[in-house]
């Protein structure tokens, strides 16, 4: 299934639950998503088609035509106190009205969403609209195209060149006799026997190769054919042809295959490197999405405890404010108290609304998926509940998979790789040049093309050279530094790989420890939660019994509604953060992508030739 068949087959708007199973069925039918054909790997993202020309306006259009939400009108600000509306609830302590008839009525409680704009989306659905639409990944994927290129041309160095080589020069000779020959000071040529012209036209095909070995070799056929126009004889017209081979090697310097394939060896290297960062920057998406997922669920969870804690206040309020107007128990400062606290309670849920539009927007653009542009007013809403269960890992077995898959472990090595061959080489150039030098061919010449072949061909006429080029620099201090500079990168490689792997032991114990933590906080934030639920509740018990409403006790009863708020939010965020230590665990030990079921495939396409490129989002 091609990219624009997928795409093809999500839904052009979402507006909730409903439509979650076709999105989930049509991302997870795109077992093969594309691919490259050479080595390494790509991520080609939404759309395989790219125009030729590169038009910005079509980039921009799905952003502004995302922004289509009216622009906020800020209310006057109040210079005076403001009362806060209530719903009319019966006698004193009578029944005690929905929520929304409370938060319903204040000025503003923040930015609300139609509900046509909330967007139920699963985790699940969330990586796979990344994998297919991140821009940073699909950026990131180029890099290993990039760098093969380079490879294949430190290989190209080696491939075979014809050459073809054409020329044609003509001499005139002139010469000033002088008074001693009797004719006076006049030009040579002007003179019988002394006009001599000489025309060659030359020609010479042939092939060279640099060799791996590090000398070249040139194999040359050439022909010349001239004429000299001599008035004193008839002119004279002859070919001559030539094959040649030449050969020049380095004996010491320079010599074998380990020295002059350097280049290409660290080439490859670097290729290798940059499909590591590719799966690098895919894992930092997908690990800051399921951050960003988990962190969005909390702040939702934040709003309804805002919203509850919102509404007691008020519902405290309403009571007190009828018991006063009523001339009962209560005075005006526990109805001002309960004001106070309920419109500093109205600025937190405010505050928590906005985080949920931040936590959403992050989320978009971290999928950076056209159906959900950053402008557009879709909400994202968490659909997936959090693992509340214990997870248990064997320390030892995590140590093993991080020492085993962590890419940066992966990339070290190539570095060192990389590092010893360099050092190899610079230890080769501190050997004098010796180079060996050396010709061997045959000549023909003849009246004409045809002679002058046959007697090429007889090889009655061979010709050769040999011979020894020889330097060494006095000192040779430049080769010997280098030599030094490239045992010592080396060196500092082997060292920076045992700190990365200290680092790595580090982040997989963390990550560990952070699980056992939050769990731990989640257990004891929940017992914490249920004391303070029954301590609001004794003290509304108290109340209901009769009370004396006095500020004192008013004072403790909007500290308990804000006590079991704030353990609330705590043991939200503690959950939270339980599964985001999950998955941080499995990025320490280097199987994020196995643990979202995300693998990653050679492309055999030509297009995008050697670019980065996910096979599968696999159903879990």
């Amino acid at each position: 299934m091609t990219h624009r068949t997928l795409r093809n087959e999500l839904p052009t708007r979402l507006s909730g639950s409903a439509r979650r199973p076709r999105l989930l069925a049509a991302a997870l039918r795109a077992l093969v998503i594309g691919g490259l054909a050479a080595p390494i790997y790509t991520l080609v993202g939404c759309n395989a088609y790219e125009p030729p020309i590169f038009d910005p306006s079509m980039v921009e259009l799905r952003e502004r035509q995302g922004a289509n939400d009216a622009s906020v009108k800020l209310e006057k600000y109040p210079a005076t106190l403001q009362a806060i509306p209530t719903p009319k609830g019966g006698d004193a302590g009578g029944p005690r009205p929905p929520n929304d008839a409370y938060i319903g009525k204040l000025p503003t409680t923040g930015r609300t969403y139609d509900p046509k704009n909330a967007v139920h989306l699963s985790l699940r659905e969330i990586i796979t609209r990344a994998v297919l639409c991140n821009s940073e990944v699909k950026v990131a994927g180029y890099d290993p195209a990039i760098n093969a290129q380079r490879t294949i041309e430190q290989e190209a160095v080696f491939d075979a060149a014809a050459f073809l080589n054409l020329s044609t020069a003509r001499q005139d000779t002139g010469l000033s006799t002088t008074d001693s020959l009797g004719l006076g000071n006049q030009a040579g040529n002007t003179v019988v026997g002394f006009n001599n012209k000489t025309v060659t036209n030359t020609g010479a095909t042939g092939l060279r190769q640099r060799m791996v070995t590090g000398g070249e070799a040139r194999l040359t056929y050439s022909w010349a054919w001239s004429r000299i126009d001599n008035i004193a004889s008839s002119d004279e017209k002859f070919w001559q042809n030539e094959v040649r081979l030449e050969v020049t090697q380095p004996l010491l310097r320079d010599f074998g295959r380990d020295v002059n394939s350097a280049r290409i060896e660290i080439a490859r290297g670097d290729q290798k490197i940059s499909v590591l960062d590719f799966r690098r920057i895919l894992e930092e998406q997908l690990s800051e999405l399921e951050r960003a997922y988990w962190q969005l669920y909390q702040a939702n969870r934040i709003v309804y405890i805002q919203e509850t804690l919102l509404a007691d206040t008020i519902e405290t309020y309403r009571v007190l404010y009828e018991r006063w107007i009523r001339g009962l128990d209560a005075s005006k400062i526990p109805v001002s108290q309960a004001q106070s606290s309920a419109r500093a309670r109205q600025a937190d849920l405010i505050r928590a609304k906005q985080n949920v539009v931040d936590l959403s927007d992050e989320i978009k653009r971290r999928m950076n998926d056209p159906e959900f542009p950053v402008s557009s007013s879709f909400l994202i809403v968490p659909s997936d509940a959090p693992l509340q269960d214990p997870v248990n890992f064997d320390y030892q077995v995590a140590i093993d998979a991080a020492v085993a898959h962590r890419l940066e472990l992966g990339q070290q090595l190539v570095r060192i790789e990389q590092s010893r061959v360099a050092e190899r080489v610079a230890a080769n150039n501190k050997l004098p040049r010796v180079d060996f030098v050396g010709s061997f061919g045959f000549r023909g010449l003849g009246d004409g093309p045809g002679e002058a072949s046959k007697n090429l061909w007889e090889l009655n006429s061979p010709s050769w050279s040999f011979g020894f080029e020889m330097e060494y620099p006095i000192g040779n201090r430049s080769a010997r530094a280098i030599f030094e500079r490239a045992r010592l990168q080396r060196l500092q490689a082997i060292e920076q790989y045992r700190n990365i792997l200290a680092q790595v032991s580090l982040d997989v114990k963390t990550s560990m420890s952070d699980i056992r933590s939050n769990w731990e906080q989640s257990a004891a934030r929940t017992q914490s939660r249920l004391a303070s639920r029954e301590q609001l509740d004794l003290i509304q018990k108290q109340q209901d019994l009769g009370e004396p409403i006095t500020p004192p006790f008013i004072q403790v009863k909007l500290q308990a509604q804000e006590t079991l708020a704030n353990e609330a939010r705590e043991e939200a965020a503690a959950i939270a953060n339980y599964n985001i230590a999950i998955q941080r665990l499995e990025r320490a030990k280097g199987t994020l992508l196995k643990y979202n079921n995300v693998k990653l495939k050679e492309d055999p396409g030509a297009k995008y030739l050697n670019r980065a490129w996910v096979e599968e989002v696999l159903k879990p």
